[in-house]
């Protein structure tokens, strides 16, 4: 059985739905904060997605993408949005392709293309899921998986959506999580080299099961080193604020008995 992702990549109705598209473009109505298309705009914009679609159909997915984006800045539709998306999919530039389908899902949730664009989205987060599993990247494959799931078993069907759950489950067993707090003032937290955020302030995720190393670096002090071992399925606390200030911020020892 064909994965979702290899099914929308497979499907031949693409040119059939833009073809729908552009008389749209004709009684869009712009998206919020947007100013009204006056109705040369709307009709430039409707060549403009002619001329995309006679592009698209060319295998000239480039010029495509370039007469959509010239029509969405004229008539901000949604639909542009995924028309966008699937020239980057037919193109093969499936990571190019996602932000634009989730655009698209922003502005018009329940938009004519919205199950398309779920179907798209699961199954991309699906599939990077398994491969980032292949390249033992458990952490990056627990986030697609997780946003694989928010599509929703009518994205996914029914076996692919229980197999998702299933690989879910399987690297929830292989990582561990950290709650991580500091309340120190001007100060970054680094988690195994790569900064994980400011304090005053805290993070919570998931995270191998091995030993890290946190870095906390303060204007004016030395970098304050934590090493902080986490197994699988373990949930572990982390405060990295010190007990007392430090480096230049000690104040100066006063005795009563001092010259």
């Amino acid at each position: 059985m064909r994965s979702p992702l290899a099914r929308v990549l497979l499907g031949a109705v693409v040119v059939v739905v833009l073809t729908l598209h552009a008389p749209a473009i004709i009684n869009a109505q712009p998206t919020a904060g947007a100013s009204a298309a006056s109705d040369v705009d709307r009709r430039t914009a409707k060549k403009l997605v002619d001329q995309g679609i006679k592009a698209q159909l060319a295998k000239d997915y480039d010029r495509a993408i370039e007469f959509y984006e010239k029509a969405f800045a004229l008539v901000p539709h949604p639909i542009l949005l995924f028309d966008i998306g699937q020239a980057h999919r037919l193109a093969g530039r499936l990571e190019q392709a996602v932000p634009f389908y989730e655009r698209y899902l922003a502005l018009d949730p329940g938009g004519p293309e919205s199950a398309a664009a779920h179907t798209f989205l699961a199954g991309f987060h699906f599939e990077a899921a398994l491969a980032q599993r292949r390249l033992d990247r458990d952490v990056e494959a627990h986030e697609s998986l997780k946003r694989a799931l928010r599509y929703g078993e009518v994205a996914l069907e029914a076996e692919q959506f229980r197999e998702v759950q299933k690989q879910l489950e399987e690297v929830e067993r292989r990582l561990g999580r950290i709650r991580v707090s500091c309340r120190l003032e001007v100060a970054e937290v680094a988690l195994d080299g790569v900064k994980l955020f400011t304090c005053p302030g805290s993070y919570e995720g998931w995270v191998k099961a091995k030993d890290h190393e946190f870095v906390t670096t303060r204007p004016g002090d030395q970098p304050q080193v934590r090493r902080v071992t986490v197994s699988a399925g373990e949930l572990r606390d982390i405060d990295l604020s010190p007990t007392m200030p430090t480096g230049s911020h000690l104040a100066p020892l006063c005795h009563p008995l001092a010259a």
